[in-house]
């Protein structure tokens, strides 16, 4: 329920970011090099085909390309508004 105005899914303006949780790193994912949508290997469907062009198109669109994560960012997430910061990573050089 939203009150007051305020949607649960934005960051709260107010809100110091003093509750920071380190976020795993994220995992290489798949890109459709049709529809361009990116998600995980295990959420491709038993046949390997593309969900959102299966969906939408009714087309059995196999090819992908793999994405990797970007090494050098370290996410956190905030505990009190939910935001997701992105900084550099310390531990890799330029």
């Amino acid at each position: 329920m939203i009150k007051n105005g305020s949607n649960p899914f934005m960051a709260q303006p107010q809100c110091k970011h003093r509750k920071l949780v380190l976020l795993p790193p994220q995992s290489a994912k798949l890109r459709c090099t049709r529809c361009h949508l990116t998600i995980e290997e295990e959420e491709l469907a038993a046949n390997n085909c593309c969900p959102e062009c299966l969906a939408a198109h009714s087309i059995r669109h196999r090819d992908f390309e793999r994405v990797e994560p970007e090494a050098d960012r370290v996410r956190y997430s905030c505990e009190d508004c939910g935001a997701v910061i992105i900084t550099p990573n310390p531990d890799v050089s330029n």
